[in-house]
């Protein structure tokens, strides 16, 4: 057996993270990476040893549905995740990113609808919010003491009231072609740094926070079927992730939307 474990979790119930049934296993460890899943004692030889009688062992969570866009800037490490065996999670859920947007119309966009306390929210953004790429905001990431790994969507509602003004994008009025074709640029920029697809939200419940445009809905929620097409085309000529929500107030967006 290798004894160059920096690891060793010895006598867990592992649970292989594909359906089969727990067993008995010893998992060895090195340079953060799993080298050994075995029935048999391992050479502990100068590895740190956790003994997991009674425990269970098994791959960590991948949370795929998060908003700590936010709380990440402040709260790096985001503990409770992890603590409860989360060790992948994924931002820019629900047409909300902070990624092109200013720091006004972030917390505008996500306070409410994430029932964040406001002043706060806007008080962490003007003073952690540095870019306006998505490659800023990975690099911002990159330079914070990060708990779980972390995988970002690019959010429409951002990308929509970027390009269009958060006024004009909530008020009903239609995007130019320049501005759909803006639109698609934006997101191809972002699938380009490595995010993983577009959010949308096509239901309207969710509202707006802040004094200047309060209560109106999310900015994607007023887009017509053809600006969705313009965003879809690109993913799925990208092969990537679309994740969103249908309009719970009429079957005809929801026929819509499963089509």
């Amino acid at each position: 057996m290798n004894d160059d474990f920096d690891l060793i979790i010895k006598n867990g119930t592992f649970f292989d993270g594909r359906g089969t049934h727990p067993i008995n296993r010893n998992i060895g460890i090195k340079d953060g990476l799993v080298t050994s899943i075995s029935a048999e004692k391992l050479d502990e030889g100068e590895a740190e040893i956790i003994d997991a009688q009674g425990k269970w062992v098994m791959p960590g969570f991948i949370d795929v549905h998060t908003h700590y866009d936010a709380e990440i800037l402040v709260a790096s490490g985001l503990e409770e995740s992890v603590r409860h065996g989360v060790t992948t999670i994924l931002t820019g859920s629900c047409s909300l990113s902070i990624i092109y947007s200013d720091p006004l119309d972030s917390a505008d966009l996500f306070s409410r609808v994430e029932a964040l306390p406001y002043e706060p929210t806007l008080k962490i953004l003007n003073r952690e919010k540095t870019w306006d790429t998505p490659e800023g905001w990975i690099e911002s990431l990159k330079a914070r003491p990060l708990g779980p790994n972390v995988a970002s969507l690019i959010g429409h509602s951002d990308i929509r009231s970027h390009v269009m003004g958060l006024d004009r994008s909530t008020n009903g009025e239609r995007p130019s072609k320049e501005e759909k074709q803006k639109m698609a640029e934006m997101l191809e920029e972002a699938l380009d740094a490595g995010f993983l697809g577009l959010s949308t939200m096509t239901n309207p419940w969710d509202k707006l926070d802040g004094a200047r445009f309060r209560s109106r809905s999310l900015p994607s929620t007023y887009a017509t079927w053809n600006e969705y097409g313009w965003l879809h085309k690109v993913l799925r000529r990208r092969d990537r992730v679309l994740q969103s929500a249908p309009n719970l107030n009429t079957k005809i967006n929801m026929i819509g939307f499963f089509l």
